[in-house]
C-alpha cells in the first residue's frame, strides 16, 4: 500500500502533466509533388480490342490525399522491331484529352500485342515530358484455384492454391493478383516448363461465400523486380499505384529537354522521374468461393 505522502506526490505530478497538455503541431518539411502514372494494361487476347484507362495523380505530402491531375497530352506509339530496324510504326490516340481529368482512355487492337512490338507512352504534364517503353509480356492459363487446409501462423489463416503450367523454353516472370489488393511475384527458376502450384495465405477475416477473383499476369524482369520491391516495402498489401513507395522507382523517366545533341539521356538527372509503371501484360482469371 502506498503511503499518504506518496499518493499526494503522484496526484500533484498528474495534475501538472494534465495542466501542461497542449496540442503539438509538427511541421514537416514540404516535399516536391511527384506525378504518379498508373499505366498497367491487362490484356485478354481472346478479345478483339483492349480497353485502356491510364490514371494520373500527384503525391501530396506525408499524410495528404492523392489528388488526380490534368495532362496536357498523352499518346502511345507502337513500333514493330525486326532486328535493328523498325518496320512498322503508328500512334494510338486518347479520346478528348482537353476535357478529361485524371483518367485517360483509349482502345488498342489486340492483334498488336506481339512480343516484337514495342510500346512507348508519352505524357506531357505541367511543361514536362515523360516517357516509358515496354513490350507485351505473355502469361499462361490458370489450371485451377482451390482452397487448401494448411495453416501458416494461426488456424484462422485461409489458404488458396493456384496451379498453372509454365511456358516452356524461356525465362518467365509472373504477378499474381489475389484480390483485396494483395499481390505475389513468381519466377520459373525452379520449375521451368513444368506444372506448378503456388500456396497463398490470407491473414484476414474472409466470410464464407466470398468470391475472390484471382488473376495471373505476365511480366518482364523489370516489372517483376518493381513489383517485388513494392510488395516487400508495403508488407504485401497495398493499393497499386495509389500510395506508391518512394524508393520503388518504375520505368517512367523525365525526358524534358533531351535533344540527343547536348543532353543524350537522363543519367545525370536521376531525381527526375514519375512514380508508377507502364506495363502491357497478358492476364488469365479464375474465381474461387471461400468455404
Amino acid at each position: 500500500m502506498l503511503k499518504q505522502s506518496t499518493r499526494g506526490i503522484i496526484l500533484v505530478v498528474f495534475a501538472f502533466l494534465v495542466a501542461c497538455e497542449d496540442v503539438v503541431e509538427i511541421v514537416l518539411p514540404l516535399q516536391e509533388s511527384k506525378l504518379i502514372i498508373d499505366a498497367l494494361i491487362p490484356v485478354d487476347i481472346s478479345k478483339k480490342e483492349t480497353p485502356v484507362a491510364i490514371k494520373v495523380s500527384l503525391t501530396d505530402g506525408f499524410f495528404g490525399t492523392v489528388p488526380l491531375t490534368k495532362l496536357e497530352n498523352i499518346i502511345i506509339i507502337y513500333e514493330k522491331i525486326e532486328g535493328d530496324l523498325i518496320s512498322e510504326t503508328g500512334p494510338i490516340a486518347f479520346a478528348d484529352i482537353a476535357n478529361n481529368f485524371g483518367v485517360y482512355e483509349t482502345v488498342i487492337p489486340t492483334i498488336l500485342f506481339q512480343e516484337d512490338i514495342r510500346f512507348s507512352l508519352y505524357v506531357e504534364h505541367e511543361g514536362r515530358v515523360y516517357l516509358a517503353q515496354t513490350f507485351f509480356s505473355m502469361a499462361t492459363p490458370i489450371n485451377a484455384v482451390r482452397q487448401g487446409n494448411s495453416e501458416l501462423f494461426n488456424e484462422d489463416d485461409i489458404e488458396i492454391v493456384v496451379s498453372f503450367t509454365d511456358i516452356p523454353d524461356k525465362d518467365n516472370f509472373y504477378i499474381l493478383d489475389l484480390g483485396f489488393e494483395e499481390f505475389a511475384t513468381i519466377n520459373d527458376s525452379f520449375f521451368e516448363g513444368q506444372a506448378y502450384s503456388f500456396s497463398y495465405f490470407y491473414e484476414r477475416e474472409i466470410a464464407v461465400g466470398t468470391e475472390i477473383e484471382v488473376r495471373l499476369l505476365g511480366a518482364d524482369q523489370s516489372f517483376f523486380n518493381y513489383m517485388d520491391l513494392v510488395i516487400e516495402q508495403s508488407e504485401g498489401t497495398f493499393e497499386l499505384f495509389e500510395t506508391p513507395v518512394a524508393t520503388a522507382r518504375g520505368n517512367i523517366i523525365d525526358v524534358t529537354n533531351i535533344d540527343n545533341i547536348d543532353i543524350f539521356d537522363n543519367v545525370q538527372r536521376p531525381e527526375l522521374f514519375a512514380l508508377g509503371y507502364f506495363a502491357i501484360v497478358q492476364e488469365f482469371k479464375e474465381t474461387i468461393t471461400i468455404e
